[in-house]
Formats: C-alpha cells, structure tokens, sequence
C-alpha cells in the first residue's frame, strides 16, 4: 500500500513539474503565483467591492433641495456636475488596475479562474489545447490500464517474430504498374504528397504534387486482397470528400476517419505558414480507413483484432520542412490487421520498416523481389500472423449474443399469430443449395479444377458429388459475398464434367436487375477464383447471361421438335 501511494505522489510531482514547465513558471512552487494565489484573489475580490460601495455612496441624488432660500444659481450647477465627472473617473481606477487579463471577459464562476479556458489560454499564449491532455504517448498511454499495456505488450513481441524483413522499391508510382508487385495484400498504407502539406509547411517541394485524379488513377483495386484494408492519409481539406471518392472507385468501403491532432508544445505560438484556403487554424490532419470485403468483429478474430487501439493519434506537431508523418499510424494498423502482406505506397528511407513493403520515389535504393516476398507465404494461411492463447484472452472482443430461452410461446409485446405468420413464411426461403427461383436472378458459371475426375462425379445422387459440390459451393460463397454482398444470395451446382474437373454452375442473386454487368464478373470472378483452394486452371473461367442458356436447346427439346417434323411431313405425305 505504501509504495502504491509513494507511486502516486511520484507521479503527481511529476505532473506539477510538466504544468510549471508548460506555464512558464519557474518551479512546481510558483505555480500559484502564475495562476493567482489565494491571497491575490481575495485581494481583487476586496478591491471590487470596496469599488462598488464607493460607486453606490457617492453617486449624486436625482434631485436636491437647496439649503437656503431661493434656487441653485447656475454657476452651483457646474459645480456640481464637474465633482460627478470627477468621481465617475475615479471610480474607474481601481478596475483598469484589476481587468489585466482575460479573467475581465469571463464570465459565471470561472471569471476568477482564466486558466481553466482553454481556448482562451491559447490567445494569450499561442498553447494549443490539446497541449494539456496527458498520458499521450505509448509508453504512458495504458499506465493506469494493465490488462491493455499487457495486450499491447504481447502483441508487439508477436508483430515482430512474424514481421517479414523489410522490403523497399525505389519506383516512380506516376508510371509504375502495381501489378508488377505480383501479389495481394492485407493491408495498403497510402500517403500521396499533397500540395496541401507543402502549402501549410511553407517548404519548396523535392517531388511533384499529386492531386486527387492522380490519386484515384492508381490502381489499388488490382493488388488488394478479397479481404484487405486501405488506409489513406488526406489532409484535413477537400481530401475529406475526395479520398471518399478515391475508396469507392478502388472497391472499399469507409468504415472509420483517424485523426492525427498535433501539439506545439515545443513551439507555442509558432505555427507553420497559414493555409489560405482555410477559415480556421487546422491542428489536425485525417487518415481515412476503407474495408473491402465481409469482415465481421465478431467472426473474423483471425484476420482483425477490433478496439485494441483509439482513432486519435496526439504527437507534436513535427518542424517547420517536416512533411513525416506519426509513427504511430503503423502501430495501430499492426495491433488491428493480422494480415503479413503489408504495403506503404510513397513511403521515404525514414519509413522503411520490418513487416512492411515500401514502395516510392523519393527512396535511395531498391532490394524487393516479387518471388522472393511471395516465398514468405507459400501456403493460403501463411499471410496471417496468428494469435496466442493468452492474447486472445485479453483482447477486447464484441459480446455474445443470447437466446431467447422463453420456449415457443408468443414474442414479449406481440401476439401467438406472429410466430405463426414467421414460420409459413420460412418455409418458402430457398434452402441453400436450391436452383434458381422464377424471381431471382442468375449467371451461368464455369470452369475448370485441376484435379483428377472420377465418374461418381457424374452422377449427382453419390456421395463424391454431395461432397465436391460442398467444398466448391463454400468456396464460390465467400468470394461472391465479398463481390456482390448484399445482392448475392448462393450458388448451385449444375454438373462436374470430365476435363479435369469442368464445373457448371449458377450464381443467384435476389432478381434479374441485381446481376453485375457480365464483362466486370468474369474479370472479377476469375481473379477472385484464383485465390480460393479449389485450383482454378487459369484462363477457364467463362461467365455467361441467364437468357443465353435458355436460348440453347437441350437434347429433349431437339427430340420433341424432330418427332413434331416427322409426323407433319407423315401428314402431307398422306394428304
């Protein structure tokens, strides 16, 4: 207990030499005599009253009598008005003595108290606000929070024991093909060189300008994996709608907006040149965060560990022809994707580090190998990082939900009728693996598996095609859900043909009007295919309309129609 409390005092002695430190005071002691003492309060508190009394005794009469006969001559009058002004300025002195400050345009309770306004505070002294919020930094962050500094802890041993080694391009992202990267990641970190930072820094530029049609060019779509993040640093101007904009045209979604707010506690009241696009001074820069694909808190523990981290990032602001930005964003985007493939586009020599492909054209040299990075995940799994038992026990995790276990009666607030009305129409849904319904909309599928056919497979009542049908329908799920989610409803399998192993097959969505235009799913689907376990021969995925099969005539429907001819031309032979 005691050594608790000597913990405690340590810290707070500390705390008072950081806040002398940052008020100018020149130790913890005198911090009282920047802020006011109490002897000084009560001091102004007198002096205001003994102010007001003095006002309230002295303030003329409206009307006054005369002391003798007759009236005031006017030469009284003027006396008496120059003895008012007189005192009027006098009673002005004593508040010209005590309004020094700011504390004279507060108002209620804390116009005695002016260090508490902080935005006040900053007009007179240039600190920012966010200069006073503590235990910012990582080492401190989780202080008083020791199952989190744990977590962290033992995440970052992980991270680093599984990091791969760091690979760096030196390459011109103006003309540089993203493809020629060959390969998929987990996670891209985009930080284009915006005029905005150089406009706001007030430094002469070593590389050109990117605007926002630059930026929505790269092709991003192209290297992400089917579960993948992007994360897009984009200023704190028009960036906000544009890098909407850009995450869209590259497949992914926004889910949240990481703010970068910086301090100047180094250098109160020095700030960099002003932004003359701006309306206010901007403290702040945003990192936008976009998802692609099906990934869920609650299932996918695998590939994302949520909450772990905060969507704030407070560092000092860095110096005037710095453009860095905080190291902090790495860690976050570590201790939140399990994905390994990770990749910084216009990273710099400073930002190269373990675990991370850095690609840029500022950079002095060059060692990545396509074949020589893929060869750190040669198996489908080996992109993850993986997690301990004790990480999964501490890690914050999204709560169970529980089930009802009031049996078959009538929902609370609702009546029996309902479960009645809920189960007929449940019986209608589709099951899983149905064929399409005559309202639901479907593509015709196909392809090739690189694996030896058995003639069981023919025949869709054996065992060999329930199970093959299983594994292909799974795998066809996942990527069509992450592709066309929330309009994709299931697949069918049709047939397995000899040829390998060729699939027919129909993809079904909800109506005809929901399908995806036929040239986008065959590109699509065969990239997607591509990365699943099913061994997809390359180049035989063919995608094809509805409407076109039913165009085709099937073997019967030839049979019918030569019996019809034959016994027409019986009937003229006859005739």
């Amino acid at each position: 207990m005691n050594s608790r409390l000597q913990e405690i005092r340590e810290k707070q002695k500390l705390r008072r030499q950081i806040l002398a430190q940052q008020l100018g005071a020149e130790s913890a002691d005198s911090i009282g005599a920047v802020l006011h003492s109490k002897d000084e309060l009560k001091e102004i508190e007198e002096t205001r009253e003994a102010s007001r009394a003095s006002y309230d005794s002295s303030a003329p009469p409206l009307k006054k009598k005369p002391q003798t006969e007759g009236e005031d001559t006017e030469e009284d009058v003027e006396e008496q008005k120059d003895e008012v002004e007189v005192q009027q300025e006098d009673e002005t002195n004593p508040y010209e003595e005590v309004y020094k400050d700011s504390s004279t345009f507060l108002k209620g309770t804390q116009s005695l108290n002016p260090h508490n306004d902080y935005c006040q505070h900053f007009v007179d002294t240039g600190h920012r606000p966010q200069n006073f919020i503590r235990d910012v930094g990582l080492a401190d962050r989780f202080e008083e929070y020791p199952k989190l500094r744990e977590l962290i802890r033992l995440k970052d041993e992980l991270i680093s024991t599984t990091n791969v080694p760091p690979m760096y391009l030196q390459a011109d992202l103006d003309h540089f093909e993203l493809r020629d990267l060959k390969s998929q990641f987990d996670v891209i970190l985009i930080e284009p060189p915006l005029e905005e930072y150089y406009r706001e820094s007030g430094i002469s530029h070593t590389e050109r300008f990117w605007t926002w049609d630059d930026i929505m060019r790269l092709e991003i779509e192209e290297i992400s994996a089917l579960r993948s993040f992007v994360f897009l640093w984009c200023g704190s101007g028009e960036g906000l709608d544009l890098g909407r904009m850009c995450l869209r045209k590259w497949g992914f979604r926004r889910c949240e907006d990481i703010c970068w707010i910086k301090t100047n506690k180094n250098n109160p009241g020095k700030t960099k040149a002003l932004d003359p696009k701006a309306v206010f001074q901007r403290t702040k820069e945003h990192c936008l965060m976009g998802i692609k694909g099906t990934v869920r808190r609650s299932t996918d523990g695998d590939f994302i560990h949520a909450n772990v981290d905060i969507d704030l990032i407070i560092t000092e602001e860095p110096e005037m022809g710095n453009v860095e930005k905080p190291v902090e964003i790495f860690h976050i985007i570590e201790h939140f994707c399990l994905g390994r493939r990770r990749l910084h586009l216009f990273g710099r020599d400073s930002t190269i580090r373990p675990g991370w492909l850095t690609v840029g054209p500022t950079l002095t040299n060059t060692n990545f190998n396509p074949e020589a990075y893929a060869s750190h995940f040669p198996l489908p799994d080996d992109h993850l990082s993986g997690c301990t038992e004790e990480i999964e026990r501490l890690r914050p995790k999204s709560p169970v939900k529980l089930k009802s276990d009031r049996g078959g009666g009538a929902p609370r607030g609702g009546r029996a009728t309902t479960t009645t009305t809920t189960t007929a129409a449940t019986t209608t849904t589709p099951a899983a693996t149905d064929p399409p319904t005559a309202t639901e909309g479907f593509l015709d599928l196909r392809f090739r598996m690189d694996r030896t056919f058995a003639s069981d497979l023919s025949n869709n009542s054996t065992t060999a095609f329930s199970s093959l049908s299983k594994e292909v329908t799974g795998e066809v799920n996942k990527v069509c859900q992450n592709l066309y989610a929330p309009f994709y409803r299931r697949s069918h399998v049709n047939s397995f043909t000899n040829g390998s192993i060729a699939v027919n097959m129909d993809l079904i969505f909800i109506n005809s009007s929901s399908l995806p235009p036929l040239a986008l799913a065959k590109v699509q689907l065969a990239r997607a295919l591509n990365d699943t376990t099913l061994n997809v021969i390359p180049g035989s995925v063919v995608v094809e309309s509805s409407a076109i099969r039913l165009l085709q005539p099937s073997m019967s429907t030839l049979t019918i129609f030569s019996l019809t001819v034959l016994a027409l031309a019986q009937i003229l032979n006859l005739s």
